[in-house]
């Protein structure tokens, strides 16, 4: 009986972590629709968007940028968003609609 029930254990643990790496891959799926549409869309996005929005965006994407006047070279650091984008995935007309108010 307690084999059985040492076993009932590993699988209910077994079964949670495929469960959790279950969502994992949701969250990625729903990342990456996002990641594919954005490019696309980013165009009619910017052109609605307020100077002030803009530049809060561009805020929350550059980490940096470095100029090399000798070199007449300028580098752009991006934020590394990595962790935030399952969390925070808007649709592509969730973002227009947001541009559109104040």
């Amino acid at each position: 009986m307690q084999a059985v029930g040492e076993q009932l254990t590993r699988t209910e643990t077994r079964l949670a972590a495929t469960a959790r790496e279950l969502a994992n891959l949701d969250a990625i799926e729903v990342e990456s629709a996002w990641v594919t549409g954005y490019p696309a869309d980013f165009g009619k996005i910017w052109d609605v968007l307020t100077h002030e929005k803009r530049g809060r965006l561009l805020s929350a994407t550059i980490e940096r940028v470095k100029v090399d006047q000798p070199a007449k070279e300028v580098r752009v650091f991006m934020t590394d968003l990595g962790d935030t984008l399952p969390e925070f995935a808007p649709t592509t007309t969730a973002l227009a609609q947001e541009a559109g108010s104040p």
